[in-house]
């Protein structure tokens, strides 16, 4: 066993002091079961015997020397734990069932102590490894070192008494700001209403099939929230920085895109047109990362310095399926998707801002009279669903008609999952030629 200098990481006494008040209270484990793992225990023996008296607490079944001796029986683990001679030494052991608790913490504290020192060793194992990046070690290190600090902090309850008061405060503050119940906004206020904005730990999904203008849909809403003080990162796995500011650009001029992505000369109008644009342009907080095939990790650990550094308040991903995973396996891609999506959505919860991912959707969709989007037309994982706590879908009933994009047309925003409220559909009018959105007054839409 690891020790530092004559400090040790195990303390076998404290262990069998706590399996000794198993034997002593009949209750003690509705105190511990919530205190320890089995893996706490330095001894394999320990490990298994909390194991097993775990097994009966579920059970409902008291913990004693002969139900104890009889689940490892038939765990066919009672000789490796040093059979009934040593179960009988613990239940008679002189310790008292008043401090298990106290014995409990010591036990915890030194797992985490020797799982902190594993973990530490991997992180310097991997300093050397000339395979991982920089930010594929400064993420994997966070992650590692977060399950910890989020063990530390977890198991607290808390009753109606200590957060009514708490709750009740801030509906009473919304009644005076109704602003300060909000999210982040979109920018778009057909959307906002239903939404309530981008809200913090949210993930939120936005999907289309290719050319239906998510890329231009998660554009128009990081700049616009940004230019109302919420600064944003886009990560831009399928097109370049310059790309996307370009397509910036133009929509904030007026400028067609084909122009630039053609070469073709520009009038002194629209020059002039681009170049204000590039002043609003260079006063919004919007920060790009280009980095093709971003593994998830990388991601994570530039979202969190960024947010630290930048005071960024939303996140863009564009667009998911291209996030790659952080465990090379023989894993199926949904499997990847899937916790690719549940990663996103533990960002959005550490971080308390929202991450808004784009989404390819199936075929399925082409294939349906309407053409409108269904929760199941998600490509590759149905965990995307259930991770999402917002889904949303752009359907442009031209477009999904006839393949073509129409210089101006409207788009419906069909918001088909919402955790926090009630589905609904927001109205906007996409410009093809801009490659951008814009509000449409809801008594325009038929």
């Amino acid at each position: 066993m690891t020790t530092h200098g004559q400090f040790q990481l195990f303390n076998l006494e404290a262990e069998q002091a706590v399996l000794g008040a198993l034997f002593l209270r009949k209750r003690a484990l509705d105190d511990l079961a919530g205190k320890l793992r089995p893996d706490d225990f330095s001894s394999s023996g320990h490990s298994e015997i909390w194991r097993a008296a775990l097994d009966l607490h579920k059970a409902g079944t008291p913990v004693d020397l002969v139900t104890l001796t009889r689940r490892l029986e038939e765990r066919k683990s009672l000789a490796s734990v040093g059979g009934p001679v040593y179960l009988a030494e613990l239940a008679n052991s002189p310790v008292s069932a008043a401090n298990a608790l106290h014995h409990a913490e010591i036990v915890a504290e030194l797992a985490m102590r020797r799982d902190v020192e594993e973990r530490c060793g991997e992180m310097l194992a991997s300093v050397r490894d000339p395979s991982v990046t920089v930010e594929g070690l400064v993420g994997s290190s966070t992650k590692a070192l977060a399950s910890i600090v989020g063990r530390v902090a977890s198991g607290e309850v808390s009753s109606a008494a200590d957060v009514t008061d708490e709750v009740l405060h801030e509906i009473e503050a919304r009644q005076t700001d109704p602003n300060r119940g909000r999210g982040v906004s979109t920018g778009f206020q057909n959307l906002d209403r239903i939404i309530n904005g981008l809200n913090p730990s949210d993930l939120i999904v936005a999907a289309a099939r290719p050319g239906v203008g998510k890329t231009a849909l998660a554009l128009g809403m990081a700049l616009r929230g940004a230019q109302a003080g919420f600064p944003a990162l886009i990560f831009s796995m399928e097109m370049s920085k310059e790309q996307l500011f370009g397509r910036l650009l133009c929509s904030l001029g007026g400028v067609n895109t084909c122009k630039l992505r053609s070469a073709l000369p520009l009038s002194a109008d629209e020059m002039s047109r681009l170049a204000t644009a590039a002043k609003r342009l260079q006063n919004a907080a919007v920060f790009v990362d280009d980095s093709p095939a971003l593994h998830l990790m990388e991601l994570q650990a530039k979202a969190r310095r960024f947010v630290r550094e930048r005071g960024v308040r939303a996140i863009y991903v564009d667009y998911i399926s291209l996030v790659r995973s952080d465990v090379h396996s023989d894993r199926s891609r949904e499997q990847e998707v899937s916790a690719i999506s549940a990663g996103l959505k533990a960002l959005a919860k550490e971080l308390s801002i929202p991450v808004v991912a784009l989404a390819q959707l199936n075929r399925a969709v082409e294939a349906r009279k309407s053409g409108e989007p269904m929760l199941s037309d998600l490509r590759e994982s149905g965990a995307i669903e259930q991770d999402a706590d917002i889904v949303m879908f752009l359907h442009n009933q031209q477009f999904a008609s006839s393949g073509q994009h129409a210089d101006v047309a409207p788009v419906q925003i069909l918001v088909k999952k919402h955790r926090h409220g009630p589905c609904g559909s927001a109205s906007l009018i996409y410009r093809a030629p801009y490659t951008s959105f814009e509000d449409q007054a809801p008594e325009a839409w038929h």
